[in-house]
């Protein structure tokens, strides 16, 4: 929802970073759904809060790219919404997951965890879910017209509106909702699992809050982009953002530069970068820039799962002393280093001899990102043709986040003799 405010704020005060970053974190949250999304109780909560976003950057920057990513999100939460209106909740990929379900008794009610157990069990979630979608969908049928999401949001309307609260005895509960409810029994439902809340919860700032508001501006057939259309927070802005957004906060910074023989070389790949991580295509590898230590840096290949291999026609044979290759270490994103690296040179493109072949050493403890040259030296080599192949760890070990998954392997510069 942050970047609902980014670009709700672009809106009233047409300050540019605040679309144009916004819109690069999206699009690199779509290219990650649904496999790689970081979950905290559910995937579908997730999905809830990122209705919003869409629906507002197709406010400020209506393409037909960012419809879709609107569509996409809204067709994947109507496929739970069930016949009463409620939404279902639903379970990512395990790894993913913050609060992810017990996997055993001795796990059990010892932190907070997912209302269900696994995906299909009937219960929608109040506090996470079904609140925030409902604000999500009155927000994107006011932007597009869709009718989809107004009949999502009509029959979600009719579901809150039966499971209201009704308490003569407890005034102060009266009209309220409790943390989540089970379709099938009908009646109001809470883990054991999930460490400090029970089936009688209430929350009133998110729960509470939300679904009456939207009732509200349903009421009164009113988007909450439009009740604060005129909003005069622009003549504050400056002030504001020097403080808060100092230029060299935002000032994009340009990345290093390394010179070496291998500049501007033509380069051929085995295999393409994973469209997530394209960098700059395979001439990423000897244009001179250096990706920052993180992997969102746009100077970084990512190879997913699958080994790098390239080669670079150096026009004409040289001497070679040094070879080199830069890679990122990022555990916390399932980004480690190769097994080895093998630099192999060449006359003629076509018979390669092993010059040299390099290991890294263990990766450290912490999992901070970091940089990582690994090369050759003092090679006493010759050729025109440098073939670099770096292995891919392959599967993720036990003890990272997303272990039994692909590891990524990320490069963005080549070097020969670099300076």
């Amino acid at each position: 929802w942050m970047w609902a405010a980014y670009l709700w704020l672009y809106d009233k005060t047409g300050y540019e970073p605040l679309l144009e970053r916004t819109r690069d974190a999206i699009r690199m949250m779509m290219q990650a759904y649904p496999d790689r999304w970081r979950w905290t109780n559910g995937i579908q909560q997730e999905r809830g809060r990122m209705l919003l976003t869409l629906a507002w950057l197709v406010r400020v920057d209506d393409r037909p790219e960012h419809r879709a990513w609107l569509q996409q999100m809204a067709d994947d939460m109507e496929r739970s919404q069930v016949a009463c209106g409620a939404i279902r909740e639903e379970l990512g990929a395990l790894a993913m997951g913050r609060y992810r379900p017990p996997q055993s008794n001795a796990e059990y009610g010892r932190n907070e965890a997912s209302l269900i157990q696994e995906c299909g069990d009937p219960v929608a979630d109040l506090l996470y879910t079904c609140n925030f979608t409902f604000l999500g969908l009155h927000e994107a049928h006011a932007a597009t017209g869709e009718p989809q999401y107004r009949r999502m949001a009509d029959r979600l309307a009719e579901f809150v509106i039966r499971i209201q609260v009704r308490s003569e005895a407890h005034p102060n509960l009266d009209g309220g909702w409790f943390r989540a409810f089970d379709y099938d029994r009908w009646d109001y439902w809470g883990s054991n699992a999930d460490h400090g809340w029970g089936a009688w919860a209430i929350e009133v700032g998110w729960t509470q809050g939300w679904v009456p508001t939207v009732l509200g501006l349903r009421e009164l057939d009113l988007s909450l982009w439009d009740l604060t259309k005129d909003s005069r927070i622009a003549r504050h802005w400056e002030e504001t953002r020097a403080l808060m957004l100092p230029e060299d906060a935002v000032r994009r910074p340009e990345p290093k530069r390394v010179e070496h023989a291998a500049l501007e070389k033509p380069v051929t790949l085995a295999s393409a970068p994973d469209p997530r991580y394209p960098g700059r295509g395979a001439a990423s590898l000897v244009d001179g820039r250096l990706g920052a230590a993180e992997h969102t840096s746009p100077e970084w290949l990512g190879f997913h799962g699958i080994d790098l291999e390239a080669t670079i026609d150096l026009g004409e044979p040289i001497d070679i002393q040094t070879l080199g290759a830069n890679f990122l270490q990022s555990p916390r994103v399932g980004v480690l280093l190769p097994k080895r690296v093998e630099f192999a040179l060449s006359a003629d493109g076509e018979r390669f001899e092993v010059a040299a072949v390099v290991e890294p050493e263990a990766a450290p403890e912490q999992d901070d990102p970091r940089i990582v040259v690994l090369q050759a030296k003092k090679l006493d080599a010759r050729g025109r043709y440098v073939r670099v192949r770096a292995a891919n760890v392959g599967v993720l070990p036990a003890g990272y986040s997303a272990a039994g998954w692909p590891a990524w392997l990320f490069v963005d510069e080549i070097m020969i003799h670099p300076n």
